[in-house]
């Protein structure tokens, strides 16, 4: 694809524009994991020790000038040869994880058990993250309904992005039976910042943002079918769980997960939850698309192909955008989720 046409992109290290990259590719996994950028730089004369934690900006500018960053973030790597400088550099929320990033200790005397997850998160990126400069924006960060709570978080140096990531997962808003909402750790960028957020998945049944099908947006696709585990098991040195799919008619398959819980019930809740993931993705479908480039991760998009049994609506789970010698491709990951208790029986 030309350039010149259909994209410009331009990257800021800093206030930098640097013109001389050779590639890039933006890396969105989903599953509230930290997107990722790796590009290739030719300018070698630049000062390598003073790139890392560096600000990092990608205007992908496809069609039309960005007025926002389709990526930001902050380099954490940085390797050098004689004619190419490879950087890595990740979104905000990496600050908050890793074998560098911010942690926190929890006791049973000084703890966060009367706080919400969205409290903490404020109350930390506030008093350690941004004590000298905003890294991580706030202005998104709102509270979640049915609140996501820090109640019997306990250790020692625990790695704060990996804890709140953990309590987000096991939240579900069941305040409908038939149509249960998970949660998720987001980034919103508002051109001057990224923004931390919490959000609700919308139901896969909910207005598609974006459409695609042969004729347009669809280069070529591939998908492939699985069965979920009819049974989940979970276990930890006191306490075991299990929940079960009604229909078995497929037979039977066990999956077992050893894991912290804290009581009979709660291992049971996590064997649900785990089964309810393995259900939701009935299909993986992978597609090289000519659209979608700011299409956000868990936005729901409708794929219409010839295979009735395949079209549909489908959440978007995964993105990846690469840029290479004025060509540029956008590979979109996608499963279907429809969450209904009345599907499983305990």
């Amino acid at each position: 694809m030309s350039q010149n046409t259909y994209c410009e992109p331009k990257i800021y290290i800093g206030d930098v524009n640097i013109t001389e990259f050779e590639s890039f590719k933006i890396n969105e996994p989903g599953s509230n994991q930290v997107n990722q950028l790796d590009m290739q730089i030719s300018d070698v004369l630049l000062n390598k020790s003073k790139l890392l934690n560096e600000e990092v900006k990608v205007y992908l500018n496809y069609g039309a000038e960005d007025s926002s960053p389709i990526f930001r973030g902050f380099i954490k790597q940085v390797i050098p040869s004689n004619s190419i400088l490879k950087i890595r550099a990740v979104d905000p929320r990496g600050l908050l994880t890793g074998t560098e990033g911010f942690v926190f200790s929890s006791t049973d005397e000084l703890n966060y058990d009367g706080y919400t997850v969205t409290q903490f998160l404020h109350k930390f990126i506030t008093d350690k993250v941004n004590e000298h400069k905003t890294y991580i924006g706030l202005d998104a960060l709102t509270e979640s309904e049915p609140a996501v709570l820090m109640k019997g978080v306990r250790g020692k140096n625990l790695s704060v992005y990996s804890t709140v990531r953990k309590q987000v997962e096991e939240k579900i808003d069941d305040s409908d039976l038939e149509t249960l909402k998970s949660f998720a750790i987001g980034i919103v960028e508002d051109g001057k910042k990224s923004n931390i957020c919490i959000y609700k998945k919308q139901s896969i049944t909910g207005a598609p943002s974006l459409y695609l099908n042969y004729f347009d947006g669809i280069k070529d696709m591939t998908y492939k079918e699985r069965m979920p585990s009819s049974i989940i098991k979970t276990s930890s040195k006191d306490y075991q769980g299990e929940f079960k799919r009604g229909n078995l008619s497929s037979g039977p398959s066990t999956k077992s997960i050893k894991g912290d819980y804290t009581s009979n019930a709660h291992a049971s809740y996590i064997a649900f939850l785990k089964h309810e993931e393995e259900s939701e993705d009935v299909y993986e479908i992978t597609i090289n698309a000519t659209k979608g480039y700011y299409t956000g991760i868990d936005s729901i998009v409708h794929i219409e192909t010839d295979d009735t049994n395949v079209s549909g609506n489908y959440r978007l789970v995964s993105k990846s955008i690469s840029f290479a010698k004025s060509n540029i491709s956008c590979s979109l990951g996608f499963n279907k989720k429809p969450i209904r208790m009345s599907d499983f029986v305990q």
